[in-house]
């Protein structure tokens, strides 16, 4: 089921952020890590709430691949999240990661 989550990212359709969206839910944190990690495959405002979804996710791991394709889609509505990471993520190595993305976000502005 994993790997048919981050395929369904590559397909470039509606389809596949309603894929992402049902595995993010799922109670299996291995589904949401692939949710998380096909991510980066999709953008556009759609992506947003399963982004800030992702994002919150109890699983470090899960946050951990959020943070990275937030990064690569570069949507600034998800700096609040990534910022509220980089600052109080109870996983200190997940707070560098943000950093660094958010940092990453400002380059690619400039």
């Amino acid at each position: 089921a994993a790997k048919a989550t981050y395929l369904s990212s590559v397909i470039h359709t509606e389809e596949a952020i309603d894929a992402l969206t049902a595995a993010a839910m799922s109670p299996h944190a291995i589904i949401r890590v692939a949710a998380a990690a096909g991510l980066s495959n999709v953008s556009g405002p759609r992506a947003i709430p399963l982004a800030e979804r992702l994002l919150e996710d109890k699983d470090a791991g899960v946050r951990k691949f959020a943070v990275r394709a937030a990064s690569r889609i570069g949507l600034s509505a998800l700096e609040p999240k990534l910022r509220a990471i980089a600052m109080q993520d109870n996983v200190p190595a997940l707070r560098q990661i943000a950093e660094g993305a958010l940092q990453s976000m400002s380059l690619k502005r400039q």
